[in-house]
C-alpha cells in the first residue's frame, strides 16, 4: 500500500482556505501551548481567542526582520495564533525551506512573549520574538484581502 499523499505548503503569495474549529479542546491557547511539550505554569495567554467555527483566506508571506517591522509590515492582516493549528491540518506536509510563524506574540512569562509556528520539519512549536533577526528568513500567515 502506497504512502497518501498530503498536500504540501502553498507558495509564497497564493491565496488558501483554512477552516477552525475554535471551540475544539486542541486548539484552545493553553492546550496548543501544552501540546507543543511546554510547560503552562507561570505562562498566560492575552490575546484573541477564535470561537465557534470560522473559514478564512489566508496566504503565506515572506519577510527578514526583527519582530516590530514585521508587525508593521502585516498590519491589520494578522490572524490570531489559534489559525496555526488550522493551517497544519490542512497543510500536513511540510517544504524544508523555513519556518512559519503566526505574529500573535499572546503568550506571555514573566521572561518575554512567544508565539506559535511551525519549524522546518513541519512540527508546531512556540518561539520566542527575541528569535526574530533580520538575518533568519521566515514565512507568516497572513489573512488575505479577498
Amino acid at each position: 500500500m502506497g504512502r497518501t499523499k498530503h498536500p504540501k505548503y502553498p507558495k509564497i503569495g497564493v491565496i488558501f482556505e483554512l477552516t477552525l474549529d475554535g471551540d475544539a479542546p486542541e486548539n484552545q491557547p493553553m492546550t496548543m501551548f501544552e501540546s507543543n511539550g511546554y510547560i503552562t505554569k507561570g505562562w498566560w495567554h492575552n490575546g484573541v481567542v477564535v470561537a465557534g467555527k470560522q473559514t478564512r483566506i489566508f496566504k503565506l508571506f515572506q519577510w527578514k526582520g526583527d519582530w516590530d517591522k514585521i508587525g508593521d509590515k502585516i498590519g491589520d492582516n494578522n490572524p490570531p495564533g489559534q489559525w496555526r493549528n488550522a493551517f497544519l491540518s490542512t497543510f500536513p506536509e511540510p517544504d524544508d525551506k523555513c519556518p512559519i510563524g503566526v505574529h500573535d506574540a499572546s503568550w506571555h512569562s514573566l521572561y518575554g512573549r512567544s508565539f506559535p509556528g511551525i519549524d522546518l520539519y513541519g512540527e508546531p512549536t512556540f518561539f520566542r520574538t527575541n528569535q526574530i533577526t533580520p538575518f533568519s528568513p521566515w514565512r507568516w500567515l497572513i489573512f488575505a484581502k479577498s
